[in-house]
């Protein structure tokens, strides 16, 4: 009887080789059919949350809207502007296609404005003559007037200057408050001067330094027109003239830490 159980299990004995095939040929078949129901049955669903997971969203802050005064007088609103930029990704045989190509965008974009009633800004002080050729127009660029760095610099040196005359004639600039604006310049400095925060959270988060450059060309006009409009040192009513001292303290350190971001300070006389 045992030799009989013996000769069975001899018949039914398979060869390692044998088993490693089997088992080879079992996990190929659960890999396979992993594979179909990933890919074939399931695809679309996995491609879809994959699309969702990568897609990043990003949430665009509403404008302020209008801003009235408590006469229903509307004091700011909002403008919609675009910056335009050309990127150059092209590959030209010859540098005259290359202008050529770059050139024709340029006006397309211009011709585009004009039909529209837009204008267009440009503080780019490399000009081209009528030969050609490049030149630099140092006289715009050093004026001290219009969107240029001395007419910044030389703002806040107004501003330094006036409080400093101030100080000598016996004045303590520690005193007053600022009251409520007096005209319509005063006002709109103030307004300018309300904006600081907002413009470095947003020139931070869009990377955008060249917001700060147009937020301290749009706080000195405003400075400028409140300075020329507004006699600060010979006011008789010395708490509104504490309240223009004050003002004035407030649009210098806004400005001098405007250009402290951007790399630069401004001196003391010019």
């Amino acid at each position: 009887m045992g030799t009989k159980i013996k000769k069975i299990f001899k018949k039914i004995q398979l060869k390692r080789t044998s088993v490693l095939l089997l088992v080879f040929i079992l996990l190929s078949f659960v890999l396979i059919r992993q594979l179909y129901e990933l890919q074939i049955i399931q695809g679309e669903d996995y491609i879809d949350e994959f699309q969702t997971r990568t897609t990043k969203t990003r949430v665009l802050k509403s404008t302020r809207g209008n801003i009235y005064d408590r006469n229903n007088k509307l004091i700011a609103s909002n403008i919609l502007s675009y910056s335009l930029t050309f990127e150059d990704n092209g590959s030209y045989d010859t540098t005259r296609q290359k202008n050529l190509t770059l050139n024709g965008t340029a006006y397309k974009v211009l011709q585009i404005l004009a039909e529209n009633g837009d204008s267009l800004s440009n503080t780019f002080h490399i000009k081209l003559d009528n030969s050609g050729n490049y030149v630099f127009d140092i006289d715009r660029f050093t004026s001290f007037e219009g969107n240029t760095g001395p007419y910044i610099l030389y703002t806040i040196v107004r501003i330094k200057s006036i409080l400093n005359r101030y100080v000598q004639e016996g004045g303590d600039l520690s005193t007053g408050k600022i009251l409520p604006a007096v005209n319509a310049s005063e006002k709109n400095l103030m307004l300018q001067l309300s904006g600081f925060a907002a413009m470095v959270e947003n020139a931070f988060e869009e990377k955008a330094p060249h917001k700060i450059c147009a937020y301290i060309y749009e706080v000195s006009n405003a400075f400028n027109s409140f300075y020329h409009e507004t006699k600060i040192l010979s006011e008789e009513d010395q708490a509104q003239k504490e309240s223009f001292l004050q003002l004035l303290q407030l649009t210098r350190r806004v400005l001098e830490t405007s250009i402290d971001l951007l790399g630069f300070s401004a001196p003391d006389r010019m």
